[in-house]
């Protein structure tokens, strides 16, 4: 049985409920529906959380998965060509907007993954900015102890064509980090090198119940279905509460 206060969850329901407003401003300010990508494993539960609230309203994400987990085979390559795939796709209109949602520690995952979109703009699609507009959104949904407060910067890449926008969201305690069980998902060993995995994701079938403040959660749904149900269902009561503001659209 998994065991949370519920200050664990109206923390980690509030980062969630802010990424979704995230994603309802960049739709309305764009006028493009922004494309999300899901950074596999560890933002899994978050994203299948923003995009189900998304959908209560009526808007209905295109959800690109990308695993990026550090201890991948061959994790640079994987998400240097899945990142080119979803930009083929995204700027055939000539209009882009992604959202990139990941959970951070310490920050330094993140920082890499940065370093990394950049050298793909560089080497594959500098030239295509010059005709093409491009938002690429960074969202980190921080573990915080600290009364960490929301970061937000911005600024063009390469050409003015291009605007990055990264923000850093305090969640309290990401509860679901490594904890296969509420990811949803995992990825099997490489069979010549056990330390690694490849990227390749399964879903985990756990049906374990989750206690909130002594309260018993449990039902036929998987144990991440489970907590993203107990999630959402905290995200409406905030919302019913008027102490967030509504989506932003």
């Amino acid at each position: 049985m998994f065991d949370f206060s519920s200050d664990d969850i109206n923390k980690y329901s509030l980062a969630c409920l802010r990424a979704a407003n995230i994603y309802a401003a960049e739709f309305k300010t764009s006028c493009v529906k922004p494309a999300i990508i899901n950074s596999l494993r560890g933002a899994n539960p978050i994203v299948k959380i923003v995009e189900k609230a998304l959908k209560s309203v009526g808007i209905e994400p295109t959800v690109y998965l990308l695993p990026t987990s550090g201890f991948l085979y061959q994790r640079d390559e994987v998400i240097y060509e899945g990142l080119k795939d979803i930009f083929d796709k995204e700027l055939s209109s000539g209009i882009g907007n992604l959202i990139f949602i990941d959970t951070m520690i310490s920050g330094s995952s993140l920082r890499g993954f940065k370093q990394k979109f950049k050298k793909l703009i560089n080497h594959e699609f500098i030239n295509e900015l010059e005709s093409k507009l491009i938002t690429f959104s960074f969202i980190g949904i921080k573990e915080n102890h600290n009364n960490y407060q929301e970061n937000y910067n911005e600024h063009s890449f390469g050409t003015n064509n291009l605007v990055l926008k990264s923000y850093v969201l305090p969640a309290g305690d990401i509860m679901t980090e490594d904890v296969p069980e509420l990811l949803g998902v995992d990825y099997p060993f490489n069979s010549n090198d056990k330390s690694l995995k490849l990227p390749i994701t399964s879903e985990v079938k756990s049906s374990e119940p989750i206690r909130v403040d002594g309260l018993v959660f449990q039902s036929n749904k998987t144990t991440s279905e489970l907590f993203q149900d107990i999630i959402l269902n905290e995200i409406y009561k905030i919302m019913k509460n008027n102490l967030v503001k509504q989506f932003n659209y």
